[in-house]
C-alpha cells in the first residue's frame, strides 16, 4: 500500500558511472523479484528502464511483523550460520512466518542470505475460449503473447480453432479473423522468430485427425504460407524451439498418424528452418524419436533442450540437449521431473533457470508440478 514500495529514491551516480557507492544503493522494501534501473539527466528525460541481471541483495527482516500485510513474495535462504528458511508469504502463497522464525532471522543482521521469488499464479481477466493442444508464443517485439489453434472437447463433438488471440498488458484481444490464414489445427508446433520479427506455425492436425507439412508466418496484421522444399514430413504434435543463438527454429519429431491416434508412429528426424529453407540436421546420435515433448532455448547454456514425450512404448523422462549440430542426453541427479507428454517449458532471462510445468503421466493423469533446472540440476 506503500506508493514508495520497490522504488528508489534518488541515488546520485559516481564519477566513474557508478552509483550508491561500496555498499552499494540503499532500495525501500521490495515486492519485486528483479530490479530494473532508470536514469534521468538534468533536464528530466528519462531513459528506458534496463533489468539489472546480476543483483546482491542484502536483507534483514529485524522490523517484519508476524502475518503483516505488506507483501514481500521473497523466500530467504540463510547461507550461513542457520540450515533453516524463512518464507514470508502471507495468503495463498504460502503461511505467514510464525513471531519465532522472525526474531530468529532478525539475530542473524550480519548474516548473508540468499533471496529467491516465491512464485504465485494469478488470472488476467477475460479469457479466450477454453482449449487444448494450441500453439503459442511471445512476441517480444509487439510485447504480445500470441495463441492460435487448438481444439475444445464441446461433449457433442470436437470445436477446431483458426483464429489468433493475442494477449497484451490490456489483456486478452481477440484478433480479426484472416482468410488467407490455415485452416484449424491443433498439436501444432509454434515458435516466435525475434530475427525476422514473426510467430513461426508449423505443422499440427487439421479435421479428421490428419496431420500437415504446412508452414506459415504471422507478423502481428497478417498471414502468409512458406512454401519450401524440401520440407519436414506431415507430422502432429512435433516439438519445436527458436535457437536464439544460430537464429533458427528447431523441429523435432511429431507422429506421422495423427495427434491422437491410440498408437503413434512417431519420427526421430530434426528440422531446421532458416526463415526461407527447411534443412534436415543428421547427427549421428539423436533422441528417440517421440511426440510431444517440450522443447526450450536455454539462453545461459546456448543450447536447445528437449524433455519427455511419447513414444510408441509410453512416455519418457530422458532430457537431451542440441547445439544446433549435435544431440546429447543431459545427466541429471535426483530428484527430477517424472516422465510426462505434452507439458511445456520456458527460460528465465532474470533467473536463467528453466520452468517446466504439467503434462500427463504414463496413465493419462493430468500433472501440475512445477521444476526449475538449472544447468544439470532440478
Amino acid at each position: 500500500s506503500r506508493p514508495d514500495l520497490g522504488r528508489a529514491t534518488e541515488i546520485p551516480v559516481d564519477a566513474d558511472g557508478g552509483f550508491g557507492g561500496p555498499d552499494g544503493a540503499l532500495l525501500p522494501m521490495t515486492d519485486a523479484p528483479a530490479i530494473r534501473v532508470q536514469t534521468t539527466d538534468l533536464a528530466g528525460n528519462l531513459s528506458p528502464p534496463v533489468t539489472v541481471r546480476n543483483v546482491e541483495w542484502t536483507a534483514t527482516f529485524g522490523n517484519a511483523e508476524e502475518n503483516g500485510t505488506l507483501a514481500n513474495p521473497h523466500r530467504l535462504g540463510i547461507i550461513r550460520a542457520a540450515a533453516d528458511s524463512l518464507d514470508q508469504n502471507p495468503g495463498p502463497r504460502g503461511s505467514a512466518p510464525t513471531q519465532a522464525q522472525l526474531n530468529a532471522v532478525a539475530a542473524l543482521d550480519d548474516a548473508q542470505v540468499e533471496v529467491r521469488s516465491a512464485a504465485a499464479w494469478r488470472r488476467t481477466g477475460t479469457i479466450p475460449t477454453g482449449r487444448a493442444r494450441f500453439g503459442m508464443a511471445y512476441d517480444s517485439a509487439r510485447d504480445r503473447v500470441v495463441v492460435f489453434g487448438g481444439r475444445w472437447d464441446t461433449g457433442v463433438g470436437f470445436q477446431l480453432f483458426d483464429s489468433v488471440t493475442e494477449q497484451s498488458r490490456l489483456g486478452w484481444l481477440p484478433v480479426l479473423s484472416d482468410t488467407t490464414g490455415p485452416q484449424t489445427r491443433y498439436g501444432l508446433a509454434m515458435v516466435y522468430d525475434p530475427v525476422r520479427g514473426r510467430s513461426v506455425v508449423f505443422g499440427g492436425c487439421t479435421g479428421g485427425n490428419l496431420p500437415t507439412d504446412e508452414t506459415w508466418e504471422w507478423d502481428g496484421r497478417s498471414w502468409s504460407q512458406r512454401q519450401a522444399n524440401p520440407r519436414p514430413p506431415a507430422v502432429g504434435d512435433p516439438g519445436a524451439a527458436f535457437d536464439v543463438e544460430r537464429g533458427r527454429m528447431v523441429v523435432f519429431g511429431g507422429s506421422t498418424t495423427g495427434c491422437f491416434s491410440g498408437t503413434p508412429s512417431v519420427v526421430d528426424d530434426t528440422w531446421v528452418w532458416t526463415g526461407t529453407t527447411w534443412i534436415l540436421a543428421n547427427p549421428a546420435d539423436r533422441p528417440p524419436g517421440r511426440r510431444l515433448p517440450a522443447m526450450v532455448y536455454d539462453e545461459a547454456q546456448r543450447r536447445i533442450l528437449m524433455h519427455g514425450g511419447e513414444t510408441e512404448s509410453g512416455v519418457l523422462g530422458d532430457l537431451w540437449q542440441f547445439d544446433g549440430s549435435t544431440w546429447s542426453p543431459v545427466a541429471t541427479s535426483a530428484p527430477r521431473p517424472s516422465a510426462r507428454a505434452g507439458h511445456a517449458m520456458a527460460y528465465n532471462p532474470d533467473s536463467g533457470e528453466v520452468v517446466l510445468f504439467g503434462g500427463e503421466s504414463s496413465g493419462g493423469n493430468g500433472l501440475n508440478d512445477t521444476w526449475v533446472l538449472e544447468g544439470t540440476t532440478w
